[in-house]
């Protein structure tokens, strides 16, 4: 079954001089040449010549869309997007990830080329982390083997849905076969010994690696030499042994980072190395998480992932998880402390929880919080905070402090009554707490270092309650200081509070903007 085409409408070619202006504008770069390369190359087999031709001369980004979101070559699996991964080896992969990056959506899984330059930038990483001292192994003469190990399949064609549809009608033909369809589709890998007795490798594939082609061509001469086994020795075996290691482990980690499998390479690798399996496995896992995360990159932190998910957001973290630290099976469970037996404190505790009208509380935090008609005014918002406070929670006191005209002193115009608290003269604690909307909680744990910078009446109450003030601020000027206090605030009921000051100064606002609008409107 083929998947639909998503045809693309373009204009017609604008040449090379728009393309190259439309680059300059996106702030992207290319290498010398490629344009030229990209159009010999989709002049070749299997390239959608004449869909890709019009993208590619509109516009880059145009051109990379299509490869991503054209169905028909991307496998079942999401495995790769042939001719993504043609341009990817023709341009490099710097330049395609900063084209990619510049795209509105990235729908697609990494292409199979990048995992594999992944794992190869993976088992470099590995080799230089491990402990090699032992095992008499030079990590910078294995460099290259090690990043080269899994070569032959890096520039091969991988299954994609058009691809694998031509093979399988090329191999019914009785003069072709299964094996020439494939190499006349896919290509064929060139085998170890040619790969390494070519001249230099693609000029994109050095420039990713910051290789050299002299260094290549001297790298190349002795692995070439070595994989003839003219130089077998111990120390060589050793050497291709951990190569071979290091391949497997890269990608089967890669796929699954806690596959069983894994295991068993990184034991096989830590009993060649003469070390221990638990210090192989952490070199593997902070390999990994230095990585760089394309995938993500692309997804995840893109600023269009909001609008192509929904908004579903995924927490932000590495992509690999460092190992839980191993414990040992004779290790024993912590014991279970003894329940506390209920004191009288503690029963008066769990009783102050239960709040005196539940009702009242939401009722009064709905409205607060949606503005019902009938709060007009600031008194309306006060007395439905207080109500709330007072009658629906019970609160031992509750009151609301107006500052007047010089802010000397603070009058309380509504309260549950506890005491005198008429009149309040300031202090700098309270100066301070109406500089902007915050919340100061007064128990026994501050009470004492508290106490100094509050005035006389409100140091005298907290010797025996806990206090909660909150300031309630308008337009940047100071409105009223929110007042709660009793004996025993306990958690519950400091969350209501904290719910009925935000909602209340929701309310506030609300009212402000209203009256905005009033004396605007004339």
């Amino acid at each position: 079954m083929t998947h639909p085409i998503e045809t693309l409408q373009l204009p017609p070619p604008k040449g090379l001089d728009h393309w190259r202006a439309q680059l300059v504008c996106k702030k992207l770069t290319l290498l010398p040449g490629s344009y030229d390369r990209i159009k010999r190359a989709l002049q070749g087999i299997n390239s959608n010549a004449d869909k890709v031709a019009l993208a590619i001369a509109a516009d880059p980004a145009a051109c990379l869309h299509f490869f991503l979101r054209a169905n028909q070559l991307v496998s079942r699996t999401g495995n790769e997007i042939h001719n993504l991964a043609h341009l990817v080896s023709l341009l490099g992969y710097p330049q395609c990830n900063q084209l990619l990056a510049a795209l509105p959506v990235a729908e697609r899984p990494l292409p199979f080329y990048w995992r594999q330059l992944q794992e190869g930038l993976l088992r470099t990483t590995l080799l230089h982390k491990l402990p090699l001292g032992q095992s008499g192994i030079d990590a910078q003469q294995l460099h290259f083997s090690v990043l080269f190990s899994g070569l032959p399949h890096w520039l091969c064609w991988h299954s994609a849905a058009r691809e694998e549809l031509n093979r399988a009608g090329l191999a019914r033909n009785p003069r072709i076969g299964p094996a020439k369809a494939t190499q006349l589709v896919y290509g064929q890998p060139l085998p170890w010994s040619q790969w390494l007795g070519r001249e230099a490798l693609p000029k994109p594939l050095l420039e990713t690696l910051a290789i050299k082609p002299a260094e290549w061509r001297a790298q190349a001469r002795a692995l070439l030499r070595a994989a003839k086994g003219l130089a077998f020795d111990p120390i060589a075996h050793r050497r291709h042994a951990l190569v071979f290691l290091l391949d497997q482990l890269g990608r089967q980690f890669m796929q699954a980072p806690m596959h069983p499998r894994v295991n068993r390479l990184v034991r096989m690798l830590a009993q060649l190395l003469q070390t221990s399996a638990d210090k192989v496995s952490g070199c593997l896992h902070q390999a990994a998480g230095e990585l760089d995360a394309v995938h993500h990159s692309l997804v995840d932190q893109h600023p269009a992932r909001a609008l192509l998910a929904g908004a579903r957001h995924r927490p932000a973290g590495p992509v690999y998880a460092l190992p839980k630290a191993p414990q040992s099976r004779d290790a024993k469970p912590a014991p279970i402390a003894p329940k506390d037996t209920p004191t009288a404190a503690g029963t008066a505790r769990l009783l102050d929880n239960r709040f005196r009208n539940a009702d009242i509380v939401k009722r009064e935090l709905a409205d607060l919080a949606r503005g019902h008609e009938r709060l007009q005014s600031l008194n309306h918002l006060l007395n439905s905070w207080l109500s709330g406070c007072a009658d629906g929670m019970g609160m031992a006191v509750c009151a609301v402090l107006i500052p007047d005209k010089n802010r000397q002193h603070w009058l309380a115009r509504f309260q549950n009554p506890a005491g005198d608290l008429a009149t309040l003269k300031t202090s700098a604690l309270l100066d301070k707490l109406c500089e902007k909307t915050a919340s100061v909680f007064i128990n026994d744990d501050n009470r004492d270092a508290m106490r100094p910078h509050l005035p006389a009446e409100l140091a005298v109450l907290s010797q025996t309650n806990h206090l909660l003030l909150h300031s309630l601020v308008m337009q940047r000027k100071p409105v009223a200081l929110l007042l709660c206090a009793e004996p025993d605030l306990s958690p519950p009921r400091l969350r209501a509070l904290k719910q009925l000051n935000l909602a209340l100064q929701t309310a506030t606002e609300r009212l402000a903007m209203k009256l905005r609008r009033q004396v605007a409107s004339g």
